[in-house]
């Protein structure tokens, strides 16, 4: 499968790849090289100093799907998922298969993980979907 090259990549703030990854490089390199329409989507790191800044990339998220992304209620593989962490809406992941997301976090770098599971069923804010 396509995310699997990227299981175990290391996590690095404002990585943008192929190597390294922060959770909006992550989706945005993999839309641009593994997409089936190659999405070329901003990378927005000069927009915050690093992943503790919570409020700026609370609003960099919000501001991003708002702009061409359309919230869906039956998630498919290569829609993003918004997830709340420490209370605000600041990390992505992507959908693989059904229940399933490849995602890149600080001290855990990238995984694929269900989405539906204790850890983040309650943590989803929405799943969108680029237009």
């Amino acid at each position: 499968m396509w995310y699997e090259k990227y299981i175990k990549s290391k996590f690095e703030i404002k990585g943008r790849g192929p190597d390294t990854f922060d959770c909006w490089g992550l989706l945005q390199y993999a839309f641009q090289h593994d997409h089936p329409q190659k999405i070329i989507l901003p990378g927005y790191e000069e927009l915050y100093e690093d992943t503790n800044d919570r409020d700026t990339l609370s609003r960099v998220i919000f501001q991003q799907h708002q702009a061409r992304w359309v919230e869906v209620t039956e998630p498919q593989p290569w829609d993003a998922i918004l997830v709340s962490m420490r209370g605000v809406p600041m990390h992505v992941g992507i959908v693989t298969k059904p229940g399933m997301m490849l995602h890149c976090a600080h001290g855990v770098g990238t995984a694929h993980e269900k989405y539906n599971g204790t850890r983040w069923r309650n943590k989803i804010l929405g799943f969108f979907r680029y237009e």
